[in-house]
């Protein structure tokens, strides 16, 4: 765990992100959150900065560009391809998580349901930077 990481988050809900950031940078001050409302917007972020994360959070059901398809470039650009990278959901459904697995990504989470849940979501996340 890196006493300083970057966390970016990838989000529709806007109340979704300021639980999960707010929560992260309450369990570690040091930690920096950005978030992006799209999958487009954070891979036009990633290509065009030199800021690469220590891990990406990336919700499924986004619009413009969801989480399968912003999984899917990442894994395509040599630069971003291990990223580790987070899906979070409130998918329940099992073909969502295989198709993450089989995608790539480090982990597949259901969106918590209570303030709790979003503080013992930040802690995990907080370990795997």
């Amino acid at each position: 765990m890196k006493t300083n990481p970057t966390i970016f988050i990838a989000d529709d809900d806007d109340e979704d992100i300021n639980l999960l950031r707010d929560s992260i940078t309450e369990r570690n001050s040091m930690a920096s959150c950005m978030t992006f409302h799209n999958g487009l917007v954070l891979l036009n972020y990633l290509k065009n900065n030199e800021t690469i994360p220590d891990l990406i959070v990336l919700d499924i059901n986004m619009p413009v560009k969801n989480g399968f398809l912003t999984l899917h470039e990442l894994r395509l650009d040599p630069l971003l391809a291990n990223i580790p990278v987070i899906m979070m959901t409130s998918s329940a459904r099992k073909e969502d998580e295989e198709r993450c697995h089989q995608m790539g990504c480090r982990s597949f989470i259901r969106k918590p349901d209570s303030m709790q849940d979003y503080v013992t979501l930040a802690e995990r996340l907080l370990l795997l930077t």
